[in-house]
């Protein structure tokens, strides 16, 4: 309950009379030790299981974020949580927030979130609320998916009952109508209490816009006073008095930070202590108000500091000086003429040191700490500003804070906080027309860092997953969440028996590959030897700019390295070929999880495996792979168009299209099946693949060098900086490596030649187009239940010799022409879901085999919305040339992939000519 004694006078100094009621969430002390200024739990080790430590939230009432941002930089240095209200961000602006500090995680909601207002008639700012946690505290944070654009929450983790924060912005004072919309609100407000108050400890912070202290009589402020009254809700013990809000003579206490009572709370471990920041350079008409509370956090996290190595600036780097190093290092060939193992081994260790040692000495690089604190950066000109702000706010306060606007001391203050405010509105043009003119420099000039700039400012500020768990686990730091993807990673590399694999056709693959091994290593079949031309041409064609693989090294070693270098990697391949011996330290790589869209980032199976390999074994498999791909691609099935030259993924697509017309013109019933084939890359089974390989016509010496080439590989797993511990390879082919897609396509050849075998599936005149297949991806095309499900069994047979494992649940069904029965299609005993519309290769299908223009319109309008960082708006954003050139290369694709064999209508094409016109 609010006590009645509570002093209606605002700004003036507290009464000592004053009766403080007794909250029973909070332990009054004594006084808080003294410790250092504004210290944050993530400065120091002190976050511990089971013990008391201190957190530090404050709420404000921005007024704008673009104006306000140095200030808010200076809040959220000096505490672990911030929330804010009317930060006067739309929908498509939201990604301001998330990057404008590195060390908080953002939890924002916009007045048009459910209706996304278009970016081009961008209206006044309104409205918008935020809560913003540090990285570093994540793992005690949950986000709650509660209330709505003027009220959100999250739970923090205790050893007891956990907290539920709410950030709240209530309507302003005024109108009947406006009182409406208060009463709304608390109706919101109210629910979410009565949702999380018997689990939950609450504190409720914002701006509510009515005040426990005002000297007049105010409906709203009724209404809330009632509100409070009837669900327990109460101001923290020593609550100060001073005001929160002023306009011009008017000034008023409407921003809190309360608590709700709860029943017998007999064990209260938590003290507050409130305070109302007031300080000159804050360009808003709100104070804000932060509390200082001690927790028993429920999980603990430590900082974690360490070296990196930055990355290499090549443009920085002396090329013809690293030429004449390596040059250098390379000029002992003792080992790379003995045409031996063992000296394939050292002539590789002095290559790999030698493009070190060459550009260490070219270019030498600084380290840098892990954990680097984010500075603010204040320009000569704001910070001066700032100063003389900070100085007439004290002048104007040592006088007695006079109201009057005719009173120097306050014209002073005012004048000074309109110079702040001004500044930080320019330097935040400046640096976004900066921008803009870097893009429109880069469109002409340099094609690569037009498209890097642009994807910078597409990219989300979160890359990282703070929390890691599996049924054994949870992980929260992020070494043990590389632990965590280390473990899973190689819990997928190894070969596991399953009892619906086929032991009888593994032991009878096993015999055949004694016989292969005799008949390849007696056959006089050699590999054509490489040349100079040959390597200079593998080395053009390597990506600039990429990850360095486990020695740090990348194709910028290798292409600036001149003809010494090449000549050196000529004769060290062409040994390899003679011997069929692979180096040890080229079979490594380097693995980084990469997280599935849409999927939960916290469970590891959601990552993709994404590897780095050697530098030097991309040149050996790009030589390899020329004197392969020809004989593979001869007996590719005709119904495999992944990564396949002159061919794409419509060519697929199409096929689907025109069976899907064929049906509907004939009135004939069509089933189309979508098969997921679970971690397909990561479980390929070497034997069975070198097997395969042996039967598609790889022989002799290239067929024992590629067996070489994946014997005892090993990957170690870098996530958020850290480098696990090795494990081998026991199956699989590395998603990122340049050989990888044509031996998945030999390993899965054998289902699509089967099922084309039997001739069971659709047709299109004489043409079977039972199962069009882009790499992983296979559907399924029959023309009726029993065909459907003979295919199935056919897959099944075909996995379980294959030792493949098909995911029953992710399989779907789409019925075109249904004869009103119910379908029962099951694969592995369980069935398959039939749905109203499935999507393959990236296109929705329906029966209808129409766009479905309006799903089209908005992820083109959601595509539009994350290029506004890039410029895409307004006459204030870049050049219509440039704007056009970014609708051309990111918005149109997206909207009209695969649209033009779809049917499409003159209504659709109505619609995004209209769309098109209103951008």
């Amino acid at each position: 309950m609010i006590s009645e004694n509570c002093s209606d006078t605002v700004g003036l100094p507290p009464n000592k009379n004053v009766q403080h009621i007794y909250n029973p969430f909070f332990r009054q002390r004594s006084n808080i030790p003294p410790g250092p200024r504004y210290s944050s739990p993530c400065d120091k080790n002190d976050i511990t299981l089971g013990k008391s430590s201190p957190l530090r939230i404050v709420s404000f009432n921005i007024k704008g974020f673009n104006s306000n941002k140095n200030y808010f930089d200076e809040l959220l240095d000096k505490h672990d949580i911030v929330l804010i209200q009317e930060h006067w961000l739309f929908n498509y602006e939201k990604e301001l927030l998330k990057q404008h500090h590195s060390d908080f995680i953002t939890f924002s909601r916009q007045i048009d979130d459910n209706e996304p207002l278009s970016p081009i008639s961008k209206p006044r700012g309104d409205r918008g609320i935020a809560i913003l946690y540090r990285k570093s505290m994540s793992t005690m944070f949950s986000q709650l998916p509660d209330g709505d654009n003027r009220i959100q929450a999250i739970e923090i983790s205790t050893t007891k009952d956990p907290i539920c924060l709410i950030n709240v912005y209530l309507p302003s004072r005024g109108t009947d109508k406006g009182h409406d919309a208060y009463r709304a609100a608390l109706d919101i407000l109210k629910e979410l209490l009565l949702k999380y108050q018997r689990t939950h400890s609450i504190i409720i912070a914002g701006d509510f816009n009515a005040s426990f202290r005002r000297q007049y009589k105010d409906t709203q402020d009724e209404l809330f006073k009632n509100f409070c009254k009837e669900n327990q809700i109460e101001l923290p013990s020593n609550y100060p008095i001073d005001h929160t809000y002023h306009q011009g003579d008017s000034k008023s206490q409407i921003d809190y930070i309360l608590t709700k009572s709860r029943e017998n709370d007999d064990e209260s471990t938590e003290y507050m202590q409130v305070k109302i920041l007031r300080e000159g350079h804050n360009t808003s008409d709100h104070y804000p108000v932060s509390a200082e509370f001690s927790v028993r956090l429920q999980t603990a996290q430590k900082q974690l500091n360490g070296d990196i190595v930055t990355k290499i600036n090549w443009e920085k780097v002396d090329k013809t000086s690293y030429e004449q190093n390596l040059k250098e290092e390379l000029k002992d060939r003792k080992y790379l003429n003995m045409r031996t193992p063992y000296g394939i081994e050292q002539a590789t260790n002095q290559l790999i040191s030698g493009l070190t040692n060459a550009l260490n000495l070219s270019y030498p690089r600084r380290k840098s700490k892990f954990s680097r604190k984010k500075k603010i950066s204040w320009s000569p000109q704001l910070a001066k500003a700032v100063g003389l702000s900070k100085k007439a706010f004290y002048l104007w306060k040592k006088v007695g804070s006079p109201p009057s606007k005719n009173n120097i001391y306050n014209l002073k203050r005012l004048e000074t906080k309109r110079s702040v405010r001004s500044i930080q509105r320019q330097q935040t043009a400046d640096k976004r027309i900066k921008l803009h003119e870097e893009i429109m420099m880069a469109s002409d000039r340099d094609k690569d860092l037009f498209f890097r700039l642009i994807k910078t400012q597409r990219s989300s500020s979160s890359q990282f997953t703070h929390t890691l768990r599996t049924e054994e686990k949870e992980a929260s730091t992020p070494n043990e969440i590389n632990n965590v993807f280390k473990d899973h990673f190689e819990k997928l590399a190894k070969t596991n028996s399953n009892p619906n694999f086929n032991i009888g056709h593994d032991n009878l693959v096993k015999l055949d590959m004694e016989t292969i091994v005799n008949i390849c290593e007696n056959q006089e079949i050699t590999i054509q030897p490489v040349t100079s031309t040959e390597i200079t041409k593998r080395i053009s064609i390597l990506k600039r700019k990429k990850a360095g693989d486990v020695e740090g090294l990348t194709a910028e070693h290798l292409i600036y390295g001149g003809t010494e270098l090449t000549e050196f990697l000529v004769t060290l391949i062409n040994n390899i070929f003679y011997t069929k011996h692979v180096p040890e330290v080229i079979k490594k790589g380097l693995l980084t999880p990469v997280h599935k869209k849409d999927k939960d980032p916290t469970i590891p199976s959601n990552y993709r495996g994404i590897t780095v390999i050697s530098i030097i074994c991309k040149i050996l498999e790009l030589c390899i792979r020329a004197r392969i791909e020809g004989t593979l691609n001869k007996h590719q099935n005709k119904l495999q168009k992944g990564f396949t030259k002159g061919a794409s993924s419509i060519n697929i697509a199409l096929l689907i299209s025109e069976a899907i017309n064929e049906a509907k013109d004939k009135n004939e019933c069509l089933i189309l099946i979508t098969l997921d084939a679970e971690k397909a890359f990561d479980v390929v089974d070497h034997i069975h693949l070198f097997w395969k390989l042996y039967h598609q016509g790889i022989n002799g010496a290239t067929w024992l060098l590629i067996k070489e080439l994946y014997n005892k590989t090993t990957t170690q797993v870098k996530s958020q900086g850290y480098i696990s511990e090795t494990f081998v390879n026991e199956q699989g082919v590395k998603q990122g490596g340049i050989l990888s897609a044509n031996f998945y396509k030999a390993y899965n050849k054998n289902i699509l030649d089967t099922l084309e075998s039997t001739n069971i599936g659709i047709k299109i005149g004489t043409n079977y187009v039972g199962c069009p297949t882009c790499a992983d991806d296979i559907m399924l095309c029959a023309g009726s239940e029993h065909d459907a499900s003979t295919q199935l069994r056919i897959i099944e047979n075909c996995t379980k010799n294959d030792r493949v494992k098909i995911n029953s649940k992710k399989t779907e069904i789409l019925m075109i022409n249904k004869k009103n029965k119910d379908i029962n299609l099951q694969l592995f005993n369980e069935k398959i879901d039939e749905k109203q519309n499935i999507k393959h290769l990236g296109i929705e299908r329906q029966e209808k085999n129409n766009p479905n223009v309006e799903n089209r319109i908005s992820v083109a309008r959601a595509t539009m919305y994350s290029l506004l960082g890039a410029g895409l708006h307004g006459i204030n954003g870049i050049n219509p040339l440039l704007s056009y050139k970014l609708w051309r290369t990111y918005v149109i694709p997206r909207m009209l992939y695969g649209i033009e064999i779809l049917n499409i209508t003159k209504t659709d094409i109505q619609k995004l000519e209209a769309f098109q016109k209103n951008f």
